[in-house]
């Protein structure tokens, strides 16, 4: 009787989540991610570490660096947050992410709900994005607003989570599909990532994540007692859709401007950078440098001018 009853054990410990401390103890994960960013090939490293503060608070903090048309992104995000890994979790989130031309941030409040195989999840709360360019004519460069994230997920296996979810922020919406499936190798799991947005948006990733420090789980169990998903995914992807807006706002202010003369170019991340598009460094739109010049000041250095 004994050993059927240690056995019982064994098996609810291995596939199911049971009920108590926020964070199963110190734990993290890494990410390495690739694919394409709104028509530009970028590579993304992401890594999060989460430890209990007591039976059921945790704290986490996340990091990021991504690489996208030769234009670095750095990023830094922290939550606090309470968990019964059978009901859900409530907690505090913030962070921001950096580049060179632009600099954004985002805090609020995020939550889980469990519903057996099923995860609802929402965040929300006040959002910037600020462009090192001064003012611009077509394009507010200093926004702070109100953000909001939906998502559900679904697990057809303890294995395997397919997502769906909604972002609105700085007035776009993105639509992000999302699936991770956690390989027999021990914590090792591959995952895909697709969104459209608004502008043109878009995404397509593919990337391998290895989970550290916890005892071997099944993914769900993982997500539900171990570390929360990385906010500065949400904030980078803002920072594409609010590029892809300034992309495209500026593209059809020169072109009522200058009668159509303006060449087309640059992807969205936005018009940040690079093969970006027209901020800093080189490639990206271009204009006639006497126009552009005429039109309003800006440093040269910042705009992309052949």
């Amino acid at each position: 009787m004994n050993k059927l009853v240690v056995g019982l054990l064994s098996v609810g410990f291995c596939c199911g989540c049971f009920a108590g401390e926020a964070v199963s103890g110190p734990n993290g994960k890494v990410d390495f991610s690739t694919g394409n960013m709104d028509g530009n090939s970028g590579n993304n490293f992401m890594g999060s570490f989460a430890f209990p503060l007591g039976t059921n608070f945790g704290f986490q903090v996340d990091a990021l660096f991504t690489d996208v048309a030769d234009r670095d992104f750095y990023g830094t995000g922290a939550h606090l947050f309470w968990r019964d890994s059978e009901k859900g979790f409530f907690g505090i989130v913030a962070g921001g992410v950096h580049e060179e031309y632009l600099e954004s941030w985002a805090g609020g409040l995020e939550g889980e709900l469990y519903l057996g195989d099923f995860t609802l999840g929402a965040q929300g709360g006040v959002a910037n994005m600020d462009y090192d360019l001064g003012a611009l004519p077509f394009f507010n460069t200093d926004q702070t607003e109100y953000y909001a994230i939906a998502d559900v997920g679904f697990y057809p296996t303890d294995n395997l989570l397919l997502s769906l979810s909604h972002t609105r922020a700085f007035g776009n919406g993105m639509t992000q599909a999302q699936v991770e499936y956690q390989t027999p190798l021990a914590g090792v799991s591959l995952f895909a990532d697709v969104g459209q947005g608004e502008y043109n948006y878009d995404h397509a990733l593919v990337g391998i994540r290895y989970y550290f420090g916890a005892k071997e789980k099944s993914l769900k169990c993982r997500h539900r007692q171990d570390d929360p998903q990385n906010m500065l995914n949400a904030i980078l992807y803002n920072v594409g859709t609010s590029s892809a807006e300034f992309g495209s706002k500026m593209e059809e202010f020169y072109r009522r401007l200058f009668d159509d003369s303006l060449r087309s170019g640059g992807g969205s991340f936005g018009a940040i950078g690079g093969s970006f598009g027209a901020i800093g460094g080189s490639g990206g739109s271009s204009w006639s440098s006497d126009r552009f010049s005429d039109t309003f000041s800006v440093d040269s250095d910042i705009i992309a001018i052949p």
